[in-house]
């Protein structure tokens, strides 16, 4: 037999040298993956999976440091809400016209109640079946209060509609919404409403307290550590209200507080004819004259209120933010979205809440985006009570 060079005995000992390593390579991959906890079904970690996310949800409430995904700009310092109980809404059909009268009555669920919240609607038949009476500057006026407190010492919802009921702008053209966070006084407002509807378009009456602000009474209702969680609770309970009663043929708005007792009777009369977008009276404390300045929400530039601006001869200023003791906002600016901010606007970011512009203090700052002006009437004061 011939005899292999030693060139061939090279090259075949390397030719081995590479099928065992080869080898090797192969028996270590097929070990590693059998040994995988992925092979053998073991629970992952989040953050191992790296596929295509599926359409099911973990039923689980996962605690807010276990969250390993991207972090989103909206910072979690923000209320709350408690489950509603019940149904969202039970509708109750309204009732034969009395004396040219029809109510209806819807009851809704509450955060955190078992109560029931209730909207009571009273319509005068007679007065709405009359086109061109409520084709005639129809006017919607919005109360919020809390219980027969809020009217002041001595008062009730018989002094309100009193005062109202002077208004040179017509009681046919003239509707009512109220909002009370208490059942007592939601029925003395129904009983006294059934003797007053017959003068008035419509009354709109509603009982809802899940907004309210833990802690807050009307003695501490001005205390500095309480103006958050209370201007955001009135920014609430007001969107609430007007959302549910404004109607397509409102063409005013008026917001008046319900410690308001001293006001012009032909002071609407003169602000509708005045044409302007936004307008709030200076308002005074206590009885006239009363030259003590109480609603300091009303404000231009770097906070001048009404009493310290001088006043041109049209008797209108400029203001950058209104309160709500007496505050007149044509509807159709209401309708395309100009409401009361239930956060600090001013400042706010993704990530942080602001630091001014909340609730009323708002409203210009949403309305001058939509090219609608806030004015001031130094001149024509209206009066809170003094308590």
């Amino acid at each position: 037999m011939e005899a292999r060079s030693p060139w061939f005995h090279s090259r075949a000992a390397l030719v081995l040298a590479l099928v065992l390593i080869m080898g090797l390579l192969i028996i270590h991959v097929l070990f590693v993956d059998i040994s995988s906890p992925k092979r053998l079904g073991s629970v992952r970690h989040e953050s191992d999976y790296q596929g295509e996310r599926g359409h099911l949800h973990d039923r689980t409430v996962p605690h807010e440091s276990d969250y390993q995904g991207e972090r989103g700009h909206l910072h979690d310092r923000t209320v709350s809400n408690l489950p509603l109980h019940g149904p969202s809404i039970e509708l109750h059909a309204p009732t034969d016209p009395q004396d040219g009268i029809v109510t209806s009555t819807e009851l809704f669920a509450q955060h955190g109640k078992t109560d029931r919240g209730m909207h009571l609607r009273m319509k005068n038949v007679d007065i709405l079946g009359n086109l061109t009476a409520r084709a005639q500057d129809p006017l919607l006026v919005l109360v919020v209060l809390n219980d027969h407190e809020s009217w002041g010492a001595g008062r009730s919802i018989v002094d309100f509609f009193a005062m109202i009921g002077e208004f040179t702008h017509p009681q046919n053209q003239t509707s009512v919404a109220i909002l009370t966070s208490d059942a007592t006084e939601f029925d003395a407002i129904h009983a006294h409403m059934q003797h007053e509807i017959h003068r008035f378009a419509q009354f709109n009456l509603i009982l809802r307290d899940d907004f309210a602000a833990a802690g807050l009474t009307r003695g501490n209702r001005k205390a500095d550590e309480l103006q958050a969680a209370r201007r955001r609770m009135l920014a609430r309970y007001r969107n609430y209200l007007l959302l549910s009663t404004l109607e397509t043929w409102h063409e005013h708005v008026l917001w008046l507080d319900s410690d308001v007792h001293v006001v012009a009777p032909t002071l609407v009369t003169k602000i509708i004819k005045a044409d302007r977008d936004i307008v709030q009276p200076i308002c005074f404390w206590g009885d006239p004259p009363s030259t003590h300045e109480y609603d300091y929400n009303a404000w231009v530039g770097g906070r001048q209120h009404m009493g310290g601006l001088s006043t041109p001869p049209d008797g209108f200023v400029r203001l950058d933010s209104v309160g709500g003791t007496f505050l007149y906002v044509k509807a159709d600016i209401h309708r395309q979205g100009v409401r009361f901010p239930h956060f600090y606007t001013i400042g706010a970011d993704w990530d942080k809440d602001g630091t001014d512009g909340i609730e009323t203090e708002g409203l210009c700052y949403e309305a001058h985006f939509l090219g609608y002006r806030c004015w001031g009437m130094p001149n024509d004061p209206v009066y809170h009570v003094s308590d």
